[in-house]
């Protein structure tokens, strides 16, 4: 029976699924196939490559080096996980994966991607594949929405494959592993809920609308395939590993403790059910079949408990004293057991090993003001998890913080130290072996020497026997052999007697069958050309047909194309002849419009006049009205005047505003209106 692994994505949480792997691969277990998705697919290559510690290795010492994971790698090249970093610089030159092992291990491995184009997931088999396309391939499977380009790989955009089949435990099913051992990043109780980011991903995706409905139902896919890891778990067709808690690490984390600490939570997870899992992989190797034979693979488990110490640093060698079953707050107080004093020993070691990454003078610091950080800035941190930076204020957490640094530095030397010694351990181990079978193959030599010198002198006196017997056999042979020649003489000629007639027989025949086999030529030569010439008059009456046909298409065109021609002339004629009768309307309407206009312009020309010279009129009237009513008052005024006032009623003609100073003014008579005496006077 088939046995797979089952590995879960999610970014920087996958380290804790590499923590599982490792406790699985230093105890010696092995499985026929395995996939990954996204981070469970980088991380779990080195599963088939047989090369535990690796990821956590390069994960720590990058987890704060620019080119690995930026915002300024994701504005400079559209990737937050530098593409050139992580699948190249990495695997090829600084932490080199076993290609050559990773080709020679039998185990399968699959990984998943998602079409964007379709929506649907890709499930692609690493087998034959060269080692830049299988890059590539990882590289689409872990290239999350927003803060990645689309992979192009032969004909296909792809994308993380999370997307669609976060975990593919039904695609192991269907391609025969009926037992699975699943690797969850995420806790039992944990439920996932719709994107709070669709609108962005809508607007960036929006060529894409299949993989932006797959986001859309993401979550209901994802809770339904948890759901039935449940229901598998539960028939024992699956055994699953998670964390009990949710992990303090996002799909992007800097922290290397954080780090550190979701890895050892992987392996004590691992530890904590090793012995089950080994009674669930048993279990399925002495599966008893529907013919009632057993299945005895006993490849799943290649090594004894206790067969191999693993691989372990110090804080790791207490966590192994813990028992299986045991509790976590257990494994954690055995963890801080480790001396401090210990651990400061070596720091110094560790921060020589980690270069710092290097600094190009001529880059700029990236605009936080730009389009890209404008519209992907908050979302992203809100996607992944990205840390702001924080300037610590508070002493005692600044120390703490620096405190932990120095421990998590201290105890990956401390692991690069252990390495170290189990190597030489097993070089030693591998040398003394070998002095121990050069001893014994000396003694096996000499035994085998003398074994061969007396099975020598047995063989020679054997031999001596044998030729005197060979010599009296040889003598009764030959006296055997010259009768047995005699009769093989007489044999032969009868023999060939025999063979000649029946070949002049065979002869005969063959000249027959020729003869007849070249009349059956003749006739299917003759065959065949008629048929050729039949096939060709058919061809030539199919022809003549096919032009007749084109010809006869070709007249209905044309006489189609004069006809459209024509009612195009009459439809431009037609509309012609609208315009110009539009036109004429127009310029009547006009000249009606201008006649109306003049003839209103000279009415009220007229009334204006009209209206001016009864205007003249009345004013005129008035003023005779007017000078007369100052006459007969001027008379009545001289009236009045005594003598003495007479020069100055001379003058008054002469002075008018001297009337209006005089005496007179006392007389009881009034002009009507001082305004209209003055108006007259003007006038």
């Amino acid at each position: 029976m088939k046995k797979g692994l089952v590995l879960e994505g999610g970014g920087i949480r996958g380290i804790f699924s590499a923590g599982v792997m490792d406790v699985l691969m230093e105890e010696g277990i092995v499985f026929d196939g395995a996939i990954g998705v996204s981070a469970g697919a980088a991380f779990g290559c080195n599963y088939k490559s047989k090369q535990p510690r690796r990821a956590i290795r390069y994960n720590l010492k990058y987890a704060k080096d620019p080119r690995y994971s930026s915002v300024r790698s994701l504005l400079k090249t559209g990737d937050l996980f530098n593409a050139q970093f992580c699948y190249h610089d990495i695997p090829e030159k600084l932490y080199p994966f076993d290609w050559e092992t990773f080709r020679e291990n039998p185990m399968k491995f699959y990984l998943v991607c998602t079409d964007v184009e379709t929506g649907k997931p890709v499930y692609h088999l690493c087998d034959n594949d060269s080692e830049w396309q299988m890059l590539e391939w990882f590289r689409a499977s872990g290239s999350m929405p927003l803060v990645s380009r689309v992979v192009e790989i032969g004909d296909q955009k792809l994308l993380d494959g999370g997307i669609t089949d976060s975990i593919p435990l039904r695609f192991m099913e269907s391609k025969g592993y009926e037992r699975n051992v699943v690797i969850l990043t995420r806790p039992a109780d944990y439920v996932k809920e719709p994107a709070s980011m669709m609108r962005v991903i809508s607007r960036v995706l929006s060529q894409y609308p299949e993989t932006v409905k797959a986001m859309e139902n993401r979550h209901n896919v994802y809770n339904e395939t948890v759901a039935y890891i449940r229901q598998r778990e539960a028939g024992k067709y699956a055994f699953v590993i998670r964390p009990e808690t949710n992990l303090d690490v996002g799909r992007i984390e800097h922290d290397r403790f954080k780090i550190r600490e979701a890895y050892k939570a992987g392996r004590r997870a691992a530890r904590k059910r090793l012995n089950a899992l080994r009674r669930f992989l048993e279990a399925a190797d002495n599966e008893v079949f529907a013919d009632g034979t057993y299945s005895t693979n006993a490849s799943i488990i290649a090594n004894a408990p206790g067969a191999e110490k693993p691989v372990s640093d110090d804080i790791l060698d207490e966590e192994k004293k813990i028992p299986a079953e045991a509790a976590p707050a257990q494994e954690a107080a055995a963890a801080e057991k480790a001396p401090a004093e210990k651990a400061r020993s070596y720091v110094g070691t560790i921060e020589d090993a980690i270069p710092a990454p290097a600094e190009d003078k001529n880059e700029k610091e990236e605009d936080p003001s730009s389009f890209r950080a404008q519209v992907f800035g908050d979302a992203i941190d809100e996607q992944v998890g990205f840390e702001k930076p924080v300037s610590y204020v508070d002493r005692q957490e600044a120390a703490l913080r620096r405190e932990r640094e120095t421990i998590m530095e201290a105890e990956e030397a401390a692991e690069k130290a252990e390495d170290e010694r189990i190597a030489a351990e097993k070089a030693e181990a591998e040398r003394i072996a070998a002095e121990k079978a050069e001893t014994e193959r000396i003694a096996a030599e000499k035994a085998e020497a003398e074994r061969i010198a007396a099975e020598k002198a047995e063989a020679e006196r054997m031999a001596a026997e044998k030729a005197e017997a060979e010599r009296i056999a040889a003598e009764k042979a030959e006296a055997e052999r010259i009768a047995a020649e005699k009769a093989e003489a007489e044999r032969i000629a009868a023999e060939k007697a025999e063979a000649e007639r029946i070949a002049a027989e065979k002869a005969e025949a063959e000249r027959i069958a020729a003869e007849k086999a070249e009349a059956e030529r003749i006739a299917a030569e003759k065959a065949e050309a008629e048929r050729v010439a039949a096939e060709k008059a058919e061809a030539e009456r199919i022809a003549a047909e096919k032009a007749e046909a084109e010809r006869i298409a070709a007249e209905k065109a044309e006489a189609e194309r004069i006809a459209a021609e024509k009612a195009e002339a009459e439809r431009i004629a037609a509309e012609k002849a609208e315009a110009e009768r539009i036109a004429a309307e127009k310029a009547e309407a006009e000249r009606v419009a201008a006649e109306k206009r003049e003839a209103a312009r000279k009415a009220r020309e007229e009334k204006i006049a009209a209206e001016k010279a009864a205007a003249d009129k009345a004013a005129a009237e008035k003023a005779a009205a007017v000078k007369a009513a100052m006459q007969r008052a001027a008379a009545a005024r001289a009236a009045s005047i005594t003598r003495t006032d007479a020069p100055e009623a001379e003058n008054t003609e002469a002075a008018p505003s001297l009337r209006y100073r005089g005496r007179w003014q006392k007389s009881s008579w009034k002009p009507a209106s001082m305004n209209s005496l003055k108006k007259e006077d003007e006038e």
